[in-house]
């Protein structure tokens, strides 16, 4: 089911938003494929860079990229997806919140949570941070953290799907990402 945007939530709708006789312009734009048979762009091609060792923190705002590939979680065509860095049109901000000491990250566009769909599958389709959305970080002894969620007594990480374009999360090694702070 396509994530709808949150037309309640002013803060989203920043000046990357536009309104005409009541249509709204959403913040966010599809990313088309990738690269094929084309060089993989330089990190510059994929918006701002990270500052050294930036752990998410509450109450700050994210863009919370791959290093990997370059591609950065965000929300297309109604869907949870990694595609690279489109510009600052929106969609793939991602606020840090904190409740019961537990981290959540939340789409100011969409005003919804990353969590898991209480399986592998990671979704952002909650508009309440609770226990399914609940996050903590762990440093990457290669760079990056390595974000993890509740499974009962476990921690599962975060990790790309084997498309490279979904995410799941699995008690394997998970992924390392990069945080980079834009508010």
């Amino acid at each position: 089911m396509p994530i709808e945007p949150d037309f309640n939530d002013n803060a989203s709708m920043g000046a990357s938003n536009s309104t005409s006789a009541g249509q709204w312009t959403p913040p966010s734009t599809l990313v088309g494929d990738d690269f094929e048979g084309e060089e993989m762009p330089t990190p510059k091609n994929f918006g701002p860079e990270p500052s050294e060792d930036t752990a998410p923190h509450p109450g700050e705002t994210y863009i919370i990229r791959d290093p990997a590939t370059y591609r950065i979680i965000t929300i297309t065509g109604g869907k949870l997806r990694l595609e690279h860095y489109a510009g600052d049109r929106g969609g793939y901000h991602w606020e840090c919140v904190e409740s019961r000491g537990w981290l959540g990250f939340r789409n100011p566009a969409f005003g919804v949570f990353l969590g898991h769909d209480g399986h592998e599958n990671i979704v952002a389709d909650k508009r309440e941070h609770k226990g399914w959305e609940y996050f903590c970080a762990r440093k990457h002894p290669g760079g990056g953290y390595i974000l993890l969620s509740r499974w009962w007594d476990d921690l599962w990480k975060l990790d790309k799907a084997d498309d490279g374009r979904r995410l799941i999360r699995n008690n394997g090694a998970g992924a390392a990402w990069e945080f980079v702070r834009v508010g």
